[in-house]
């Protein structure tokens, strides 16, 4: 993860997310929510970070990879796995729900 001036196109700050090879293609758009910049990896870890300073401020091991880029709503921010789990966190990425697709509805 990269966080680049948009003036000086210099880097600002840089974190290597967890899950080594696993994060070979990352497809995620990352989202700003407020003060923070939400991601998730292929490897199946969601980030929030402090987007002025890079510092993590949560880190959630969903065990499934994402691919879709999160949903920022007035006071959540919405992000599913391909495993078919939806997440809604707060801005600083505390969990307040979660929802299972595959339990709720296939079996």
């Amino acid at each position: 993860m990269f966080a680049i001036d948009a003036a000086t196109h210099k880097e600002l700050w840089r974190f290597t997310t967890r899950g080594g090879l696993g994060n070979c293609n990352n497809v995620a758009t990352p989202a700003v929510a407020g003060k923070y910049l939400h991601v998730g990896t292929t490897a199946g870890y969601y980030y929030v970070f402090d987007k002025n300073t890079g510092a993590v401020v949560k880190e959630i091991d969903c065990q499934e990879p994402i691919f879709s880029a999160p949903a920022v709503g007035s006071d959540r921010v919405y992000f599913a796995t391909l495993g078919a789990r939806v997440y809604a966190v707060e801005p600083n990425g505390e969990i307040v729900w979660t929802w299972d697709f595959v339990k709720e509805v296939v079996q």
